[in-house]
């Protein structure tokens, strides 16, 4: 999300100033107020399974759903899909 408001075109879509977003949430709430995300993803339900998952292990059918709301997310921002022809050679040495 930060991402999409790095680029001064994108972050002139805004209908908030940069400056009020202070976390992830304020944020996200800007882009689906200004109808950039179309706010189905379930931003609670997320934070709710990231911090489990930081806390201790989780199940993954605890996080179903997640990835699917994730892609979603990804998708209305741009970076998703890609052309695989535009990305760098890989670098066997990072395998």
């Amino acid at each position: 999300m930060e991402w999409f408001c790095a680029s001064p075109d994108r972050r002139s879509r805004m209908l908030h100033a940069p400056e009020a977003f202070v976390d992830d949430r304020s944020l996200y709430a800007a882009l689906v107020s200004a109808g950039i995300l179309d706010g189905s993803f379930d931003f609670d339900l997320f934070n709710r399974v990231v911090d489990r998952a930081l806390e201790s292990e989780i199940a993954s059918d605890d996080a179903s759903g997640i990835l699917e709301g994730v892609e979603s997310v990804f998708t209305q921002l741009g970076v998703l899909p890609f052309d695989d022809e535009e990305l760098p050679p890989e670098d066997p040495n990072t395998f």
